[in-house]
């Protein structure tokens, strides 16, 4: 698996472009320049420096490092997005590009956005939630690949945490790896960037992180565990949003109902929907179910809330789960 860093003429000139491709074959971090022949000889044409970097290794730390540079001379606010690479994430890169941030991209699956101000790195969150927490210094580069990318990315603006998967079961049938791996992905893996992020965020005095949660946190049969990990980011939220109040840094969580991403169609619920131990009714209630206003939420809907809480304008919001029910919560 590579991560990539793309500089497009879109942004730069093409001879900066190509004295950047030069360097950086001198240095051997293998750029490979697109079009460059047709570039010099007609400087119109759109070109771009992909340079692939092995992940974890030197090539990798000073290929972001130049990246984060480059990008830094725009004066773009830079977002970190973790689950970048469908869903609700996705659309929050999407929502963020369109309005002028840089954004660097966490997923296990590669990347599906091509941009002038994406980076995408692929790291499996649960893998690394298995780790022990590291100390914040030199021994952090060799610990851990998670709390390393933090540590390399500190200086972000804000952060999105969006990565998610969903494991459904009833009582008698929960699986303790499906918790397990929930936890990690949704939990610990916001508890080691956090840990680094938010206090290099209120050491600047600003920032802003939103934790994209769940309805379901509230409690909803048979995603007990899918619920409890959903309702953790919460607590987490509230309480680091009370620590870090006074030095310029937000932090809250959106909540939707069922939204319209690769999770509605997750093997587990299907498997969990077709369950014989199962009544009808309750093999259903496995299934999503539309909010009352008759449709999913579309992910497009739950990022420009998420692009607004990173706003300036939203500056006295947080500690908050927002939820968007699509009319759910008329009922309570």
């Amino acid at each position: 698996m590579f991560s990539s860093v793309v500089f497009s003429s879109e942004r730069f000139s093409t001879q900066r472009l190509l004295r950047l491709a030069l360097v950086l074959s001198l240095v051997g971090l293998g750029a490979s320049l697109n079009s460059s022949v047709l570039a010099q000889a007609y400087p119109s044409k759109p070109v771009k420096i992909i340079i692939p970097f092995p992940p974890g290794g030197t090539l990798d730390i000073v290929g972001r490092m130049l990246a984060q540079k480059l990008g830094e001379q725009t004066g773009q606010p830079l977002a970190i997005v973790s689950g970048s690479s469908s869903g609700i994430g996705r659309a929050v890169v999407e929502r963020l590009l369109a309005s002028g941030w840089r954004v660097i991209g966490l997923d296990l699956a590669a990347a599906t956005i091509e941009h002038p101000a994406f980076t995408a790195t692929q790291l499996d969150l649960a893998a690394s939630s298995q780790r022990e927490f590291a100390r914040l210094d030199s021994s952090v580069l060799e610990s851990d690949p998670l709390e390393r990318f933090a540590l390399e990315h500190q200086n972000a603006d804000a952060w999105v945490h969006a990565a998610g998967i969903m494991r459904v079961a009833s009582l008698g049938q929960l699986q303790a790896d499906d918790g397990r791996r929930m936890f990690q992905i949704h939990v610990e893996a916001a508890l080691k960037m956090a840990n680094i992020l938010l206090p290099a965020m209120a050491t600047r005095g600003c920032g802003r992180v939103v934790l994209i949660g769940s309805r379901v946190a509230a409690g909803i049969a048979h995603r007990s565990q899918y619920a409890a990990s959903k309702a953790a980011l919460t607590s987490l939220a509230r309480s680091w949003a009370a620590e870090v109040v006074s030095r310029g840094v937000t932090v809250n969580v959106v909540s939707p109902a069922a939204t319209d991403t690769p999770l509605l169609n997750d093997p587990a619920r299907t498997r969990a929907a077709s369950d014989p131990s199962l009544t009808s009714t309750s093999a259903s209630s496995s299934l999503p179910i539309a909010p009352p206003m008759g449709r999913l939420i579309q992910p497009a809907e739950v990022a420009a809330l998420v692009a607004y809480l990173l706003s300036i304008e939203a500056a006295a919001i947080t500690g908050q789960d927002i939820q968007i029910c699509g009319g759910s919560s008329l009922t309570r």
